[in-house]
């Protein structure tokens, strides 16, 4: 009797990309950051309708071809509908209902990816996790958020925001700028364009809005990519850079933790910063390296200084002659995501194994734990965690039901991940920080608590749990085990999923835990 052989993991290829900022389509948009055009001061917005705007990117991107699965990133959905919708009491807006419009518009399943500001680079390795698992063979990633006055009035109370524009990685830099980026990418495991090979998620456990001021964090997601993709140092990093003080000495220290004097690029500083989708525009910047050789410097970037010793490239345009390009994203929650892309001769020598075909089957929950239904707002320090927390009084419902729930778990490993199911998210803190955001003596805490992926945050900092963390906004249940399965399958020693519905009395909250 013969034998089966096992087959090489199917690549996922870049086979199709489209980009949209304040600048204009792709080739704009890298002809502005090369010349270093000045970066936004006040947010400039590129429509009143996403999800028309991405159907015509995706369009764009799939050239013809018809995806299996539409993975839509965003931190915040369609932001303007969701708040109108939550003020009325239901749910419309979120970004589980724009995925469903978008799958729509290409006749196939569709699911929303929420990871705060890492939210693409995560769509993005959840994609080729997919294309590598052999449970989809072409998925579209699109991605964007819309900078409303919501956003603009959040990260102003937390005194973020630089109004004469951000200017990453610079020894003055004083915060950063909003802007507003959407866009394709389609991987494929058919196709010649550069390979995604590697991806990496972790979780900070340190702080809601501060990351790991050692970089520890953010350091160990990208680890995680270049282990993935058998790459032992990048030729290129194209960074977070935020240009807020905290978020460029960490992720400075964390690239020089991984190797040192690397070169290190950014996009934000002339595209300002565009949340959940900022991804997608630094993924631009790795293929065009890879593709064609050169990229553009750090936009805005005067004169350097950070805490970590990294080569930041001066604006204008740089040529490269490398192969393998590291992208980085930071979140609030302490959610971090980083990808990998080599160039197509390299990515071919991943390891083989037989394809598995969908994982969701591969992997059963160990346990399965249920909250009370009930307000979890209720629920005190002393009886989910047994001690006096002086952070508690802050958090929302959904926030305290994950954490209850993540204490019941008992004893898991550090690298435990977390993928959180919702439909309501966090429309109770939502609908209060849009009522008193303008007023005076208004709470600047509030606005972190407007993230879905807080409540992950917040757990993780209690458990010190430092897998992947994200969040799938109107996801089913059996989409959720599919990619907490997903997770297993990458190398994640156990996961939490979870699901907390906590906007209003009476709330639900239950957890299954799946160990590899």
């Amino acid at each position: 009797m013969g034998s089966t052989l096992p087959r090489p993991n199917p690549s996922a290829h870049v086979a199709g990309l489209a980009l949209r900022s304040i600048h204009g389509d792709a080739e704009a948009t890298l002809a502005a950051l090369a010349a270093n055009l000045p970066g936004p001061v006040t947010v400039a917005r590129l429509g009143s309708d996403p999800i028309a705007l991405l159907a015509g990117l995706g369009a764009q991107a799939c050239s013809g071809i018809q995806p299996d699965l539409v993975l839509f990133a965003s931190t915040k959905g369609d932001l303007p509908r969701w708040l109108t919708a939550i003020q009325a009491g239901h749910h419309h807006g979120h970004a589980g209902t724009v995925a469903d419009e978008l799958g729509a518009r290409f006749g196939c399943p569709a699911l929303a990816v929420s990871a705060a500001c890492a939210s693409a680079l995560a769509a993005l390795g959840l994609a080729a996790q997919r294309i590598r698992s052999g449970a989809s063979r072409r998925v579209l990633v699109l991605a964007s958020d819309v900078a409303t006055d919501f956003i603009v009035d959040g990260f102003t109370a937390l005194r973020a925001i630089d109004p004469a524009g951000a200017h990453p990685y610079d020894a003055a830099r004083a915060g950063l700028a909003l802007g507003e980026v959407a866009g394709a990418v389609l991987l494929s495991a058919d196709g010649n364009g550069p390979i995604l090979a590697g991806w990496g998620g972790s979780l900070d456990a340190n702080h809601l809005t501060g990351p790991c001021r050692d970089g520890s964090g953010l350091a160990l997601a990208c680890r995680r990519a270049l282990a993935q993709a058998g790459c032992e140092r990048p030729d290129l990093v194209i960074g977070h850079g935020t240009a807020t003080r905290y978020n460029d000495d960490a992720e400075s220290l964390a690239y020089a933790a991984i190797a040192p004097d690397l070169p290190v690029v950014g996009c934000k500083g002339g595209l300002g910063h565009s949340l959940g989708a900022c991804g997608i525009a630094e993924v631009l910047l790795a293929t065009t390296a890879i593709a064609q050789g050169w990229m553009p410097g750090v936009a805005g970037l005067r004169v350097p200084g950070t805490a970590g010793a990294i080569r930041a490239l001066p604006p204008g345009r740089h040529p490269f002659a490398g192969s393998a390009v590291l992208c980085a994203n930071a979140g609030f929650g302490g959610i971090n995501h980083a990808v990998v892309l080599l160039g197509n001769s390299l990515g071919e020598a991943s390891p083989s194994s037989p394809g598995r075909g969908s994982v969701a089957d591969q992997f059963l929950p160990a346990r399965r734990l249920e909250l009370p239904s009930g307000d979890f707002q209720q629920f005190t320090a002393q009886q989910v965690l047994g001690r006096i927390d002086t952070g508690w009084g802050r958090m929302d419902a959904a926030c305290r039901g994950l954490v209850a729930l993540a204490m019941l778990a008992g004893d898991l490993p550090e690298g435990t991940g977390i993928v959180l199911l919702t439909n309501a998210g966090c429309a109770a803190s939502d609908r209060q920080f849009d009522r008193h955001r303008r007023q005076p003596g208004g709470d600047p805490q509030r606005f972190p608590y407007t993230l879905s992926t807080t409540a992950i945050g917040e757990a993780s900092i209690r458990r010190r749990w430092r897998g992947s963390g994200l969040c799938l906004p109107g996801a089913s249940d059996e989409q959720g085990r599919a990619v907490a399965g997903e997770l297993l399958a990458a190398g994640a020693p156990a996961v939490l999923l979870a699901r907390i519905e906590a906007d209003a009395p009476p709330h639900l909250g239950w957890a299954e835990i799946f160990v590899a």
